[in-house]
């Protein structure tokens, strides 16, 4: 079950977007050591620029996740703390074809070393809208 609250700001005409968002969810998992309670905050930003053919975006999110259960490995209540930082450039080759070229960081922090992370994500992609 999750719930959240979110607030986007359009500008340049539509083309451009905030958005900022919170999140509450809980997961009741089959078995002890998924259940949590989590709180999630995040941002993004839209940029449109070279009349609207080239737009920038990033994005920002923290996690934090509280699991209810002792882990029945590890012996002590887990918790993780998720950041996620992310950028792309979007270019329009011509309408309806786009191409994205994008970057993002997901580092996770937990206090059960195992569930600890950091991956690195490089994109590339082709849109084609009809």
């Amino acid at each position: 079950m999750s719930a959240g609250l979110g607030y986007f700001y359009t500008f340049a005409e539509g083309n451009g977007l905030l958005n900022l968002r919170i999140e509450g969810d809980i997961n009741d998992a089959d078995g002890k050591n998924w259940d949590y309670k989590g709180y999630k905050v995040s941002a993004g930003l839209l940029y449109p620029f070279i009349n609207n053919r080239l737009k920038a975006s990033i994005f920002g999110e923290a996690y934090h996740q509280d699991f209810s259960k002792i882990h029945t490995i590890y012996r002590k209540e887990r918790r993780d703390n998720t950041y996620t930082a992310q950028a792309a450039l979007t270019y329009t080759i011509m309408n309806p074809l786009d191409v994205t070229v994008g970057y993002a960081h997901i580092k996770n922090d937990s206090n059960i070393g195992v569930y600890e992370y950091r991956r690195n994500l490089y994109t590339l992609s082709l849109m084609y809208r009809f």
